[in-house]
């Protein structure tokens, strides 16, 4: 009879221990999903970046969309405005202009997210396609600071053109980067606002 009470109060406690555990992580799960609205980071940014050896900072028009109603999963895009398109790398120079960075973004708390974006620097030639130079990626975490700024900590590694044997646009599996620099910031990024209208310039006739 003592045995059969001891195994019942065992079972019992594995069951608590086991509605404790899912409790807590759907507790979880919900914190995650319900980030406070004026911290979400879905929207238009422009992020500005002065370090490095240049006398000007780099600029970045950044959208992100989310791919779910909860804004887990995000689609993200960055337009450089002002790069050096050769990483002030001698082996990259042929470089004349770098395309677009697109990835996705995942939230991982509730003002956190992890994401990934590739692009590419490509040699500018005359009545035929560019020449691809250059893979990149920018790896690293996204931090929305308040509604209306956000910081990234990166990793950027740069992958030679013949590192992409196959030519589908991605590094070869086992290649490791020709160039790794982080970890680092990435600048503040602002929330694009709403602007009002100017008021038109009087032009004298």
């Amino acid at each position: 009879m003592m045995f059969k009470k001891w195994v019942a109060l065992f079972l019992a406690v594995v069951v608590l221990f086991a509605v404790l555990l899912y409790a807590g992580a759907a507790q979880f799960a919900g914190d995650v999903a319900a980030a406070p609205a004026n911290c979400r980071i879905q929207g238009a940014w422009v992020s500005s970046f002065a370090g490095g050896p240049w006398d000007t900072p780099l600029l970045m028009l950044e959208t992100i969309s989310p791919q779910d109603p909860a804004g887990n999963k995000l689609t993200y895009t960055m337009h450089l405005v002002n790069p050096d398109a050769t990483f002030a790398a001698p082996p990259l120079s042929e470089s004349d202009y770098m395309s677009d960075l697109v990835g996705e973004a995942v939230r991982t708390g509730r003002d956190s997210y992890e994401f990934s974006l590739i692009g590419y620097g490509v040699e500018d030639r005359e009545a035929n396609r560019g020449r691809i130079i250059f893979i990149w990626t920018v790896t690293g975490t996204m931090t929305c600071v308040d509604g209306e700024h956000k910081t990234d900590e990166v990793h950027i590694a740069v992958y030679l053109a013949d590192q992409d044997g196959d030519g589908d646009g991605f590094p070869d599996e086992g290649e490791e980067p020709f160039l790794c620099i982080g970890p680092g910031p990435l600048g503040v990024g602002r929330r694009v606002p709403q602007m009002e209208a100017c008021v038109p310039t009087q032009m004298e006739s």
